[in-house]
Parts: C-alpha cells; sequence; structure tokens
C-alpha cells in the first residue's frame, strides 16, 4: 500500500467509533492444556532451539536478562 493510500491516525479513530468492534464475551471458550510427555517436551524444545540460537547476539541477550548484577565473590 502507498504512502498516500494509508489511512491516518483520524481517519482509523473514526471508523472505530462509527463501527465499533464486537468481541465475543468468551463464555463459549475453554481452555485445554496439551497432554505431553517429558521426552516429546525435550523434542519439541530441539527442534526449534537452531531457530533461537540463529538470532543475532542471543546469547547476549540472554545473559543480559538473567544476570542483572554482574557476580562477585
Amino acid at each position: 500500500m502507498s504512502e498516500s493510500q494509508k489511512p491516518s491516525g483520524d481517519e482509523i479513530a473514526r471508523r472505530l467509533i462509527e463501527d465499533p468492534l464486537e468481541l465475543p464475551d468468551g463464555t463459549g471458550f475453554s481452555a485445554v492444556a496439551p497432554k505431553m510427555s517429558v521426552t516429546e517436551m525435550v523434542a519439541l524444545s530441539e527442534k526449534y532451539l537452531p531457530i533461537l540460537n540463529s538470532q543475532p547476539d542471543f546469547i547476549e541477550k540472554k545473559r543480559k536478562a538473567a544476570f542483572g548484577i554482574p557476580f562477585a565473590l
């Protein structure tokens, strides 16, 4: 979509006021947890591990998130 065809913020707000979103109330929703063994869970994690490791600075980001204070004895 070109820049001239994108609706402005005012246009988006006007559309939402005129035709608001109708969300379901959720009474018919029931969550079901998947039944997985530990072996299946590990296999699933191993499947997606290369995707995570291929991200730039993955290890550095994990270290920063895990260790907020430098380690000292």
